[in-house]
């Protein structure tokens, strides 16, 4: 692997047709669609596809919902002008300008069942009581 290449590994989700057909669509977009306009979701929308995939997840046996995994993580911001708060990056070891994430993942499958990439440091406390 060369240096500071940067590698995506959505591109081998695009033959999933089990996922495209649960998205309602044929195949699914391709990367630089998902990163173009994926951003246009409202919250409201990313949340209500996890539940129902989450529903059928456990529908199917697929997840027991015994453990999750709850984190926040910061994405840092490598741009030159940035609106964003500064968060403390672990692996920086300082606090820099960056996306305040929350996840809730099944800690026996890895399976996503939540996400949020739109808090601020006054929404952090309360939003793991917006996982149900």
């Amino acid at each position: 692997m060369k240096t500071g290449e940067r590698l995506s590994r959505i591109v081998d989700l695009n033959f999933d047709y089990g996922l495209g057909t649960f998205a309602g669509l044929n195949i699914l977009p391709k990367v630089a669609a998902l990163t173009q306009y994926s951003y246009s979701n409202p919250h409201q929308v990313v949340v209500t596809l996890l539940k129902k995939w989450n529903s059928v997840l456990k529908d199917k046996g697929y997840i027991q919902g015994r453990h999750i995994n709850l984190d926040f993580h910061a994405i840092p911001h490598w741009g030159e002008e940035s609106q964003l708060e500064n968060h403390w990056v672990s692996t920086s070891g300082k606090a820099m300008k960056s996306v305040l994430c929350f996840f809730a993942q099944d800690l026996d499958t890895t399976y996503l069942c939540y996400s949020n990439g739109q808090l601020s440091k006054e929404d952090a406390p309360d939003e793991i009581l917006n996982y149900e």
